[in-house]
Order: C-alpha cells, then sequence, then structure tokens
C-alpha cells in the first residue's frame, strides 16, 4: 500500500522522527510518498490542491495525514468533492483532520476514517497495535481491538501520549445498530451551522479530543452536543481515552452524564476506547453499518459493511 502524506497546518516533524515513522511503516510494506512541496506550501488553496494531486496519482492507494493542524478547516472551501466521490481513496487523519473528514463524510461517498497520523508511527510504543487496527479496518468486517500485551518500551525522544490499551467502560449498556460517525468533539462542533455540519440520526458517535480540554471545556462541548436538534436521534456514544493533561477520568465522565441525564436518551454509551489522542490509536470508520453491544461488562464493537 502506498500512502500520500499531506499537511493541512503544521510544520514539519523533526527530521529524525520523521524518517523513524516512514521507515517503520516501510518495514510492513507501507510505502509513505510525501511530496517535495508538502512541507513548503503556505495557502489553503495550495494544500487542497496538493490532497488533488494525490487523488489524481494512480500509484497513491491511499491519504493519510502527517498530524493534525488547527487551521485545516480553511482547505474546505477548495476541496474538489467530485474529484473525491471519483476517486474513492481512503483518507485516514485525527484531531483536526475531522474538519477535512467530516466535509467528505457529509458530501460524497468516499471513504474516511479517523486513526492514525504519520507522526503515530514516529513512536516506539504500540505502533505496531496501531497499524494493525489500520489495515484492518480498510477490510469488512471489521471488530473493534480488544485490550492486548506489547513488548515494546517507549523512545526517550518521543514519549508516547497514555500508552495503554484500555478496557472499554459502560455507563450505559445495551445493544444498538446504526451508522458510525467519529471525530475530534470540539471540531465537529467548529462545523456547526456549516454545510458540512454533523447529522447525528441513527449514529453511533465516537469522540475524542486533546491534551487541552478540561472539565470546565468538556461541560461545554457536551453541552451543545447535546442541544443539537437530532441528539435524542442517536443510536450509540462511545467516548475515547482523554490524555492525562485533561485529568478527566470516568469518574468524571459519569458525574456529568447523571448531571446531564444522559441516561434518558436510550441509547449505549461506553468510554473508555482508544480512538484519540492516545496510543495505540485504534481506527474508526466512517459511514459504515456499526453494531454496538454492551452488555455483562463486556463491549463489542462491529463495523458490518465497509465502502
Amino acid at each position: 500500500m502506498k500512502l500520500g502524506i499531506f499537511v493541512s497546518d503544521s510544520p514539519a516533524l523533526p527530521q529524525p522522527l520523521l524518517d523513524r515513522a516512514v521507515t517503520f511503516l516501510d518495514k510492513y510494506g507501507v510505502e509513505c510518498f510525501i511530496h517535495t512541496s508538502a512541507f513548503s506550501v503556505t495557502s489553503a488553496k495550495e494544500k487542497a490542491e496538493l490532497i488533488h494531486e494525490y487523488l489524481n496519482d494512480p500509484t497513491v492507494d491511499a491519504l493519510m495525514a502527517f498530524w493534525g493542524g488547527v487551521k485545516t478547516i480553511e482547505l474546505l472551501p477548495y476541496l474538489n468533492f467530485e474529484l473525491i466521490e471519483k476517486s474513492q481513496k481512503p483518507i485516514i487523519g485525527y484531531s483536526d483532520t475531522t474538519s477535512l473528514l467530516q466535509a467528505i463524510n457529509s458530501k460524497t461517498s468516499s471513504p474516511t476514517y479517523h486513526g492514525a497520523a504519520l507522526i503515530s508511527f514516529a513512536k516506539k510504543l504500540y505502533r505496531e497495535d496501531s497499524l494493525q487496527s489500520l489495515l484492518n479496518a480498510l477490510k469488512t468486517p471489521y471488530i473493534l481491538p480488544q485490550p492486548s500485551n506489547s513488548n515494546l518500551q517507549p523512545h526517550s525522544n518521543m514519549k508516547p501520549i497514555d500508552a495503554t490499551i484500555n478496557t472499554p467502560t459502560i455507563y450505559r449498556g445495551g445493544q444498538s445498530s446504526g451508522i458510525s460517525l467519529a471525530g475530534n468533539l470540539q471540531t465537529l462542533l467548529n462545523l456547526s451551522g456549516t454545510k458540512y455540519e454533523i447529522d447525528l440520526r441513527d449514529k453511533i458517535l465516537f469522540i475524542e479530543d486533546d491534551e487541552t480540554v478540561n472539565e470546565d471545556l468538556l461541560r461545554r462541548y457536551l453541552s451543545q452536543i447535546i442541544l443539537t436538534r437530532d441528539f435524542n436521534q442517536l443510536k450509540g456514544l462511545v467516548f475515547s481515552k482523554f490524555p492525562q493533561q485533561s485529568q478527566i477520568t470516568d469518574e468524571t465522565l459519569f458525574s456529568i452524564f447523571d448531571e446531564y441525564k444522559i441516561n434518558s436518551f436510550g441509547f449505549p454509551v461506553i468510554t473508555n476506547i482508544n480512538s484519540g489522542h492516545c496510543d495505540p490509536i485504534i481506527t474508526i470508520p466512517n459511514n459504515v453499518t456499526c453494531l454496538l453491544k454492551a452488555q455483562n461488562r463486556k463491549v463489542e464493537i462491529l463495523f458490518t459493511n465497509g465502502h
């Protein structure tokens, strides 16, 4: 598989770390193609045009974000959705790349995946798990990975983010089926009122956030999404593990859920999966049928059809 690496809004990774990520992927048969101008273009239009160039390149199989970027949203007016629809090439990323993925979700049937970025493979702990999850997610059916063990040790120059593989926690149990939608919570909310805003009807929503979020900000974001007109039509709600810096634990979440009466909406609510700013990062395919079962302290999540 050949990945076209795009940069939406971020400085370049230091060369030794960039080389480490590329070398690791190459070892497992994943080639990285980084356009010579990927780190030099500055305008949103030029960055979008590089994405189009990857889509037009018959040797590129999928596109992956370098990492996030708070100005990713600037690319949206310049995207060629007809080209994206025609190419049907998977586009992969997380964090602020959510705005790009959600725009594509809302306008095309082209596959998008909330999952690893190139930076995820510059770390030595659990990167095999991250890659295996990504490769499995590109196939169907795909079962969300369960906790496992790794022999790898963190590298002193690139510490992993909260490197553990978590056991999902059930806040409200049950069984449901819906269409998967995954992304960074505050980035999804940034699209409210735009032509790319999320539609929560019949969705199983997977959300994550970064190390800048704290309990007060989380309350603000959750209050907003609960007030959206179709929140009550969700089929399930799944939270990623939050970074340690946020100090948001399951106890914190459950207290907020109790206060906000999340139970009253009737859908399963799960926390503590590895789908965001953590290592390894589990890949979630968007816009596919998802079966969620949370019973007897056991969580099973199955994605049953692909693009």
